[in-house]
């Protein structure tokens, strides 16, 4: 993640987690209520901030993490690369788009445009992760 400007610092500090509650996703959407998702050319199982929202929905119905994830980082002190693991949620984008289109179809949600020749989608990422958060309790728990 890369952020510029005066809260640059604050959206991206403390990035420990993919896409908890210490991501830049999280950091947008508790700082700006009107934060918006730009998808340029792709369809919504491109979508990361459905990640945040599948983050929460994992939280909020106590599902347990079940995936070691792992990175090569950079030490600051020897600048010698090292391999971090850590465990994590098991995310999943395959109904993404189900829950992308289906928050498209509510008047509103949605602006759909051309950018060159790229079909794009422009939403408010808050109203699009809460919406998430219930289909996928709809979705998921069946």
């Amino acid at each position: 993640m890369i952020a510029f400007g005066r809260k640059a610092k604050l959206i991206i500090d403390k990035h420990y987690d993919s896409c908890s509650e210490q991501s830049p996703l999280a950091r947008l959407y508790d700082l700006y209520d009107n934060g918006y998702v730009l998808l340029l050319g792709v369809e919504h199982e491109n979508n990361t901030s459905l990640h945040l929202a599948e983050y929460r929905f994992y939280i909020r119905n106590n599902i347990e993490k079940n995936f070691i994830n792992g990175a090569s980082v950079i030490n600051s002190q020897t600048n010698k690369p090292y391999w971090f693991q850590w465990n994590d949620y098991d995310y999943h984008s395959e109904d993404f788009n189900q829950i992308g289109y289906a928050f498209d179809s509510i008047q509103g949600n949605t602006n759909i445009g051309k950018v060159g020749l790229a079909q794009c989608r422009l939403m408010k990422q808050h109203l699009l992760v809460d919406f998430a958060i219930n289909w996928m309790n709809q979705n998921r728990m069946k």
